[in-house]
């Protein structure tokens, strides 16, 4: 369920079953476990924590995250969903194309404060990888005030809105060249 309303990007609705999931989720001594099942007398057998990871990482990366990349067309994508009770989100994620040597490691970064009423949300991708980065954060469904966009490596510019999420494209002009881009928006 949680994977459809971010795919349609339904978030507000989708964060809050999923944070919703995670909070009732089955803990014992406080970590959270997927048991392959429980006894009659209610104690645990098979594999208590390797299921965990299933189905709950893939929502946190390409549902709050909002990852996505090809190493076909190069390009990396984060259309974050960071919850309005978190204050940031920051991920490391492995890339390992075909006929890499090494995992080369884009860094993502996405913070929200609130002050007078007023959101700054800040999304940053640092990557010396990808020669492409799309950032599209999203509004949390109210009417978008400003956004702005910078980058020391990267040229950029503007999309067309689509739905509750603005979007900026970045482009460098050489392969592996270490950079930041980043989106400021205040909603």
């Amino acid at each position: 369920m949680h994977r459809g309303l971010y795919l349609h990007n339904v978030n507000k609705i989708a964060n809050n079953a999923y944070l919703t999931h995670l909070k009732k989720y089955n803990f014992r001594w406080g970590i959270p476990i997927a048991p392959e099942g429980f006894t009659k007398e209610k104690k645990l057998f098979g594999d208590t924590y390797n299921n965990f990871n299933a189905g709950n990482l893939n929502i946190m990366l390409e549902g709050v995250g909002g990852f996505e990349y090809s190493v076909v067309n190069d390009t990396f994508t984060q259309a974050d969903t960071l919850p309005e009770e978190w204050s940031f989100m920051e991920f490391y994620i492995p890339i390992r194309g075909k006929d890499m040597n090494e995992t080369k490691w884009v860094h993502s970064y996405a913070s929200r404060s609130e002050t007078n009423g007023v959101i700054n949300k800040n999304v940053q991708v640092e990557t010396d990888y990808f020669k492409n980065v799309v950032i599209k954060p999203w509004n949390e469904d109210v009417s978008q005030v400003t956004s702005s966009a910078e980058s020391s490596v990267f040229s950029f510019e503007e999309m067309q809105p689509e739905g509750n999420r603005t979007g900026y494209n970045f482009t460098s002009s050489s392969k592996n060249d270490q950079g930041k881009a980043s989106v400021t928006m205040l909603i």
